[in-house]
């Protein structure tokens, strides 16, 4: 049942998930541009309830 679902879903790059830790765990994302697009999303999403 379930089977096929799992099956069609696309593949993981682990490598790709490996770096984007990595740059959140290093900080390398934590800038003023980052956050203020981070604060704006979460009020637009604020907004919409």
């Amino acid at each position: 049942m379930h089977l096929p679902r799992i099956k069609a879903l696309p593949e993981v790059r682990t490598e790709l998930i490996a770096s984007a830790k990595a740059a959140i765990e290093s900080g390398a994302l934590d800038t003023p541009q980052n956050l203020e697009m981070a604060v704006g999303n979460l009020l637009d999403e604020l907004e919409q309830l």
